[in-house]
């Protein structure tokens, strides 16, 4: 939600109506169909919703997909100087020399250990160590003190350690 949150409130830069409706706002026809999709069925529940409506119910891909490259040195649809360079780079204002195509491959990552958790799919070969770390430092790059507040209330350490002691002693020691 903080990656959601920032990348929204980046993009809106304060003006009450939906980015998304502004004819600056290129999107590739794949994002614009996701987006035209999450408001259809928002639209079947409620008459008209609002912009905080829709920022909620997009899936995490499509806030993903806007930190990919789009197509490149096209200018209207290059995600990199469309999106990225002028303003979403500005979500993340405690990543120091932060590039977009490595935070792109992060949050793919861990959009694909989401959704495999989601799925009941199993995850015990992906780079969870690797990938909790990404998270925290993402969240820090959000905020300051972003990665402090996820680390205090988080269990994930501990189960990884748990993790690895199944592999080392068996589950016996549990």
């Amino acid at each position: 939600m903080a990656v959601r949150n920032a990348l929204h409130n980046t993009l809106a830069n304060g003006r009450a109506e939906a980015w998304w409706e502004l004819s600056e706002t290129r999107l590739l026809n794949n994002d614009r169909a996701i987006l035209d999709e999450t408001i259809a069925k928002l639209q079947r529940r409620i008459s008209s919703p609002s912009p905080g409506q829709v920022v909620a119910a997009l899936p995490f891909g499509f806030w993903t997909r806007l930190l990919d490259k789009g197509i490149p040195r096209d200018p209207l649809l290059s995600y990199e100087t469309a999106f990225w360079q002028p303003r979403l780079v500005r979500a993340f204002p405690h990543g120091t020399n932060l590039k977009r195509k490595v935070l792109f491959t992060e949050l793919t990552q861990i959009r694909e250990m989401r959704n495999r958790i989601a799925h009941h799919e199993p995850i015990f070969k992906m780079p969870l160590e690797t990938i909790k770390t990404d998270i925290s430092r993402i969240a820090g790059y959000v905020h300051v003190d972003a990665t402090a507040i996820m680390n205090g209330c988080s269990r994930v350490a501990t189960v990884l350690a748990r993790k690895q002691s199944a592999i080392t002693h068996g589950f016996s020691s549990f």
